[in-house]
């Protein structure tokens, strides 16, 4: 009994300590977020280190609580007869609890005010943030440019084996939400193929076997399923090659003239 009183207000500091110190999610921005998700204010919290560690209070309550309940627990195992053989133990712990609870405490108290509290630290205003993201957005609109020009030499007769079109990229990554985007900036490109083995767009979803990205690139009005690749093959002659059911009801459903 003397033992688990004892332990009562050491254990409970502890069991506070680590509550109070439990971490909160810090905001933050990342370059990916539209300018209106920039928070208020233009400041930021960011959590302070401990001023005393962790592992210093732990030890301190092992010295209270640990070491002498262990004792406790060796007197009693090594004299199962005698009932006041962990009385030694529990005395030592509530004399240890006196002399090192104060500094238990005051550890907690301090490490509460100053190293748990937060700080605010001066960050980007949010017009200088929504800068930052226009200046990205015509970089990448910027590139995006550069590859159509480049692709429209291809159209030209300038045509270079490894080239891939933006609509071919996004169909190669199975990323049907850059293929949307993609295909309402550039439309043109529905029907470019690879230059190297002649396959669209259509024909790698096809071959990939997904079917969302078919459906997709199917209500794309100028899509034209007539093309064949450099080996003669059309993008159904591929589905039914492969015995893609789904895939070719799509194809055979669409108001294409080809299917």
């Amino acid at each position: 009994m003397i033992l688990l009183i004892s332990a009562i207000i050491p254990l409970g500091l502890l069991i506070a300590f680590f509550c109070a110190a439990k971490k909160k999610p810090i905001p933050h921005l990342t370059k990916q977020q539209a300018p209106d998700t920039i928070p208020e204010p233009s400041y930021v919290r960011i959590k302070r280190k401990y001023l005393i560690s962790r592992y210093i209070l732990i030890g301190l309550f092992c010295i209270i609580f640990v070491f002498p309940y262990g004792c406790g627990v060796l007197a009693k195992m090594n004299y199962p007869n005698d009932p006041t053989a962990s009385q030694g133990a529990g005395w030592l712990m509530i004399f240890l609890l006196f002399v090192l609870s104060p500094v238990l405490f005051i550890a907690f108290i301090v490490n509460t005010i100053f190293g748990i509290t937060y700080y605010w630290k001066k960050m980007k205003t949010p017009k200088e943030e929504r800068l930052k993201w226009e200046e990205f957005q015509q970089v990448e609109k910027k590139r995006r440019k550069q590859q159509a020009e480049q692709s429209k030499k291809e159209e030209k007769g300038l045509k270079k084996p490894n080239f891939i079109s933006p609509v071919l990229q996004a169909v190669i990554d199975k990323d049907e939400r850059t293929l949307r985007t993609t295909l309402a900036e550039y439309p043109e490109f529905v029907n470019t193929p690879y230059a190297a083995n002649g396959n669209t767009p259509l024909h790698v979803a096809v071959w990939n076997e997904h079917k969302d990205i078919v459906e997709i690139l199917l209500q794309q009005p100028t899509i034209d399923s007539r093309i064949k690749n450099n080996e003669g093959k059309t993008a159904l002659d591929l589905a039914k090659e492969k015995n893609l059911t789904g895939i070719i009801q799509l194809l055979e459903d669409t108001k294409n003239p080809a299917c």
